[in-house]
């Protein structure tokens, strides 16, 4: 109660007088934010139709990919195997 007395206004934050945005003293630091930017930082992604296919025309695309670099490897694996025969056919 005494701490209350000598702070002039009550211990608990929440309670406290909200600081004006424009006040540039430093000591006053917890300001409310700006609405504009808590409503841009608030924006949810739409799921939409566009997106969607976009999406699924992204996975498409990497699925390809994949199976490409697989057939690379099987493709080197083989070439791999068809040297060391070659060269067991020609040490002896």
């Amino acid at each position: 109660i005494m701490k209350r007395d000598i702070l002039q206004k009550p211990l608990c934050r929440k309670f406290w007088p909200q600081t004006p945005s424009n006040d540039t003293n430093p000591h006053h630091v917890f300001r409310a934010r700006d609405k504009e930017r808590y409503r841009l930082r608030k924006q949810h992604r739409r799921n939409d139709i566009d997106s969607f296919r976009k999406m699924h025309h992204l996975r498409r695309e990497f699925e390809k990919a994949q199976q490409l670099l697989n057939f690379v490897l099987e493709r080197e694996k083989l070439n791999e195997a068809d040297f060391e025969i070659q060269q067991e056919i020609f040490d002896q």
